[in-house]
């Protein structure tokens, strides 16, 4: 068996027996260091977390058990494997209780010490491929998870579900930070092709020769540096979907074969003469007006028709506030378990400060925002003080600043104001009409002057 990698502590207070087994275990690869005592291990683990850690029961100034206890509480995904003199099956019963992966009778055999390793690189790796698995499943599962019931956010996702199944073009577009990539995975994984590849490029960081060389692949020797063939990302894709990014900022020589390749489905390597034919389901995904680029001539128009089969818009978040709280829920409830932090909610007064925020780097910003709190709070709700002061004083800052006259200043508060009562009683009109101290007929005025839609408010969990 190979140790390479493994990091290994022995502990056990007989100098003799401990380097015997270090050696047999160096000599597998392993990277072993040794302690004499419990005192001495508990040092060791301050400079060094093991992958492995075998333990002596019997020891003067800390027995086994206790060095065990201390070792799991602290560092629970160490194996522990404990020696024993005095091969009893309470002793056996009892560290294996406290965490300990197994036992070994003194005095040890390589044999045996080899054995109980090879148990142990199996569990782990077992546990490495479910761990993997299983984040690989909440991804998915995230990722068709559009946060959102907003008018604007439920034709998008209702327009999602309908074409997910299709082979369709798909055009994305929405600014920066307004969850595009979460919609190209939501209509992947929705898909037919969901068990096929989901393979990701974009066009906007790359040359020319590099761009073309990463969609179509190259042949040996079509460039400076091509020292061999090279599959592109159509090829990677076959049978599932490909995702192209920032296709705003596209070469006119790039667009020109990606219409080809839309058109045919075929393409040729860089430096190839070969035809490769490929299956390929699109998703094209821009923050740029495309029409604009096109008057503007940077743009193929003949391009734009084609990929715009599908057009799905995002919102800004500025432009869809009624949903910041739904977001914040979804962000404490994610953050909240990623970090092992029990944050349960967020205080009115920090809410009502997320929602008057302009957000200009949309959701994304906002789920950062979210995140930083969490890592950062000692209590267990958000509130002001544990947002960024950039956010606080921003507001601080629109509240003098701003260049509106008096009555459009009144009714942009007066706006936020119903919101947030809406959002408080869930869209009932009758609790908010006697919150604020209106007639139910002159919050209804109200709420067809401001275009606030009632249905949003009912559907939200706060």
């Amino acid at each position: 068996m190979n140790l390479k990698n493994t990091n290994i502590l022995v502990v056990d207070d007989e100098r003799d027996a401990a380097l015997f087994i270090a050696k047999a275990l160096k000599r597998r690869g392993a990277s072993v260091e040794t302690a004499f005592s419990g005192t001495e291990a508990l040092g060791k683990l301050e400079q060094n977390q093991p992958d492995i850690c075998f333990i002596d029961m019997r020891m003067p100034d800390m027995d086994g058990l206790e060095l065990l206890k201390r070792l799991k509480g602290r560092y629970p995904s160490t194996e522990v494997v404990v020696f024993t003199a005095y091969a009893s099956i309470d002793t056996a019963v009892e560290a294996m209780r406290r965490g300990a992966f197994d036992y070994i009778s003194k005095p040890v055999e390589p044999d045996e010490l080899f054995s109980c390793l090879e148990k142990i690189q199996t569990i782990q790796k077992l546990n490495r491929e479910n761990r993997l698995l299983s984040q690989q499943l909440n991804e998915q599962r995230g990722y068709m998870k559009i946060v959102g019931e907003h008018p604007s956010i439920r034709e998008a996702k209702q327009i999602t579900r309908t074409v997910a199944p299709t082979n369709s073009t798909v055009l994305i577009l929405g600014e920066s930070g307004t969850g595009k990539e979460l919609a190209a995975y939501a209509l992947h994984y929705q898909s037919l092709r969901k068990d096929r590849p989901f393979v990701k490029v974009s066009c906007g960081v790359l040359s020319d020769e590099l761009l073309g060389s990463e969609l179509f692949g190259h042949e040996k020797g079509a460039f400076t540096g091509a020292i061999q063939r090279h599959r592109g990302r159509f090829e990677l894709a076959d049978g599932g979907t490909l995702f192209l990014d920032e296709i705003g900022d596209a070469s006119p020589a790039i667009q020109k074969k990606l219409l080809r390749v839309i058109d045919k489905q075929e393409f040729e390597r860089v430096g190839g003469t070969q035809t490769i034919r490929c299956d390929v389901r699109l998703i094209f995904v821009t923050n740029k007006d495309l029409e604009e680029e096109v008057r503007k001539g940077t743009f193929r128009e003949d391009l734009y028709f084609r990929l715009k089969v599908v057009p799905i818009k995002l919102p800004p978040l500025r432009e869809k506030s009624s949903d910041i709280p739904l977001l914040v829920n979804h962000f404490i409830e994610k953050y909240s378990r990623e970090t092992n932090k029990k944050v349960t909610g967020i205080s009115d007064e920090a809410l009502d400060l997320l929602c008057s925020y302009s957000w200009p780097g949309n959701v994304r910003e906002l789920e950062n925002t979210i995140e930083r709190a969490i890592v950062m709070i000692k209590g267990q709700i958000i509130d002001i003080p544990d947002l960024p002061d950039d956010i606080v004083l921003d507001l601080n800052l629109q509240v003098v600043n701003q260049q509106f006259s008096l009555v459009k200043a009144k009714e942009n508060f007066e706006k936020r104001y119903i919101e947030n009562a809406l959002r408080k009683d869930r869209g009932n009109v009758s609790k908010v009409a006697q919150r604020i101290g209106l007639a139910r007929k002159n919050l209804y005025q109200k709420l067809v002057k401001y275009g606030i839609e009632l249905e949003q408010y009912k559907k939200q969990e706060i």
